[in-house]
């Protein structure tokens, strides 16, 4: 397909004229010149193309890195802020709203957090003894990531429940239903992940209650 676009110039129609008589005169048209015009196209050479290209990929393999490790630190801070709000909420729950009708009595409970497995966890209702009365809410996932996970000091490998009495101090109770005391005097749970260096850790003052968090 032949593009005419820009062709026909002043210069070019006098040459087309000239040639036009020129034929009908000689029969020899003298066309030197009429393509003589010129289009300044510009772009990207060849070069400048594999240089663009080398360039980005420097810049991408560079940023990648970064970006995987903040967002990964990321995913972990909001898993952290997310428990901690949960623990603040059933805290508060078992201090200011801590009486029930259940199944037409008049009862006193805690509240509390079962743990289901390292990434799972839920919110239930307890007993004056400690003894679990039913579910709160369904099952929770700690974070959408699995590598982020629960972690505890060795002699609480095996809690089931951290509960929360009538003045917001916390109970440990283990798989059988027993009271852990811990050996520390601020037990922690840890929450980590396992692409980053470091861990999120939640306090709990046994005298006052307060839960504390880095």
């Amino acid at each position: 397909m032949i593009y005419l676009n820009g062709w026909f110039t002043t210069e070019n129609k006098k040459f087309l004229k000239y040639n036009v008589q020129k034929v009908l005169v000689t029969g020899s048209p003298n066309l030197s010149g009429f393509f003589s015009y010129k289009h300044s196209y510009k772009g990207f050479t060849l070069l400048e193309l594999i240089i663009s290209v080398f360039i980005i990929s420097i810049l991408a393999a560079s940023v990648s890195p970064n970006f995987s490790r903040f967002k990964n630190e990321f995913d972990l801070d909001s898993a952290h802020k997310v428990f901690v709000q949960e623990l603040n909420t059933i805290q508060n729950f078992s201090i200011n709203r801590n009486e029930i009708n259940f199944e037409g009595k008049y009862l006193k409970i805690f509240y509390g957090i079962e743990f289901i497995s390292d990434n799972n966890y839920r919110v239930a209702l307890f007993n004056p003894d400690k003894s679990f009365l039913q579910y709160y809410t369904e099952e929770k996932k700690l974070s959408d990531k699995n590598n982020i996970k629960f972690g505890f000091e060795d002699n609480m490998l095996n809690i089931k429940f951290v509960i929360f009495d009538w003045n917001g101090l916390p109970i440990f109770v283990d798989n059988e239903g027993e009271i852990l005391i811990p050996a520390v005097d601020v037990p922690f749970i840890r929450i980590h992940s396992e692409r980053v260096a470091f861990d999120k850790i939640i306090e709990f003052n046994m005298m006052s209650g307060k839960i504390n968090y880095e």
